[in-house]
């Protein structure tokens, strides 16, 4: 579960409290899929998983720095995501209607180069799981539903739907395939520059 921490700077200026994973189960999915986007390796990673600026954490006392990045050295290892099942009756990209496929390749071309493929499928998850003719209002509410769950209640479902989809697009000549790079895993949270030396270099 996480942890609360009573922080120390180094320029004296008041003690802070700072809340911080200490697993998986802790990364919500909007935080899994910032860790894991595109190529910007330079944010370190507990700037990423907590409310820690940059600044702040080149002002922590080094102490409280590192002790802070051993406890998110879970996010090294992913055996723990790779492990889990999707929910048994996920939606079929395939069977569902045309409609909801061509605004998953429109969501698809409205985010960055370098989302993760993850991104598109947390969308999907949220758009597959709702009737068609939802309101766009409703089907935000859902997918923002989805980022705020935990990874590991999400990650084997968007693997899941992301496969599915790329599987049906690429498979399919009748519809144009938008699909993002098909590699789901093409940069570990690992590859992401850690701790104090990544702000002051």
């Amino acid at each position: 579960m996480p942890q609360t921490f009573t922080l120390t700077y180094s320029d004296g200026r008041p003690n802070t409290e700072l809340t911080v994973p200490t697993s998986w189960r802790d990364v919500t999915t909007a935080q899994y899929l910032r860790l894991m986007a595109g190529t910007d390796t330079t944010t370190p990673v507990l700037c990423v998983l907590t409310d820690l600026t940059e600044a702040d954490l080149g002002k922590l006392a080094a102490t409280d720095a590192v002790y802070l990045n051993n406890c998110l050295a879970f996010a090294e290892d992913q055996t723990e995501l790779h492990a889990l099942t999707a929910t048994p009756g996920l939606p079929d990209v395939g069977a569902a209607s045309y409609g909801k496929l061509l605004l998953s390749q429109q969501y698809i071309e409205s985010i960055q180069d370098d989302a993760h493929g993850f991104a598109a499928a947390a969308y999907m998850l949220a758009l597959y799981s709702l009737p068609d003719d939802v309101k766009e209002e409703v089907l935000e509410a859902e997918h923002q539903g989805v980022l705020g769950l935990s990874i590991t209640e999400t990650y084997a479902n968007l693997n899941f739907i992301w496969g599915r989809f790329l599987s049906f697009t690429q498979g399919t000549k009748a519809t144009p395939a938008t699909a993002l790079n098909p590699t789901t895993t093409k940069r570990k949270p690992g590859s992401r520059r850690s701790g104090i030396a990544s702000v002051l270099s």
